[in-house]
């Protein structure tokens, strides 16, 4: 044999090999698995008594244990999350502009065009109230107020998946071979 008792191998081709197992967090027997059980442990999981778990690398990315980079990480540590929600703390500093039309809002300034425009007084109906063809101003006077529609927060606030690129394989653990020596 030219693997290691609990070796982790990728394949390419969509079959688990002969006394090879997927990676995929399954929860074995201890007694008949003894000699993985004893290199594996409870790491990924499992009662310690009868049962032990294999690693899950479903939907993951596998990373080195250890120190480095100003971080430390130690064997059978999971972290980070498929999909995220970002709120506004997590958003970079940014402005937004008011962008508005030096015109009537009764002016027709062109198809589409949405912006607040100067405030006119509409005289048939109601008096003091200001118009805009886009219905963005609600009334005239100091501190006029702008249509909430004009200020209103946006987004579905759903999370959106935060997974580097990856392609799919078959990774697979030995559940035979050479026993790993220890020095």
């Amino acid at each position: 044999m030219d693997y290691y008792l609990g070796e982790i191998r990728t394949f390419g081709f969509g079959v688990i090999p002969k006394n090879w197992l997927s990676c995929s967090g399954q929860i074995l027997s201890i007694s008949q698995n003894q000699a993985l059980f004893s290199l594996l442990g409870t790491t990924y999981g499992g009662n310690g008594v009868t049962t032990f778990a294999l690693p899950n690398l479903q939907g993951t990315a596998p990373l080195g244990y250890g120190n480095g980079r100003g971080t430390s990480t130690v064997l059978g540590e999971t972290a980070g999350t498929e999909n995220v929600t970002l709120i506004n703390s997590q958003l970079p500093m940014h402005n937004h502009i008011l962008e508005a039309v030096n015109a009537l809002g009764t002016s027709n300034i062109g198809a589409g065009v949405n912006y607040p425009a100067q405030i006119g007084i509409q005289t048939i109906s109601t008096p003091h109230t200001a118009f805009a063809s886009n219905g963005y101003i609600n009334q005239i006077g100091p501190g006029t107020i702008l249509h909430p529609n004009s200020i209103a927060p946006t987004g579905g606030n759903a999370p959106h998946e935060n997974r580097m690129p990856f392609l799919t394989l078959n990774i697979c653990i030995s559940l035979s071979g050479v026993f790993p020596s220890r020095n």
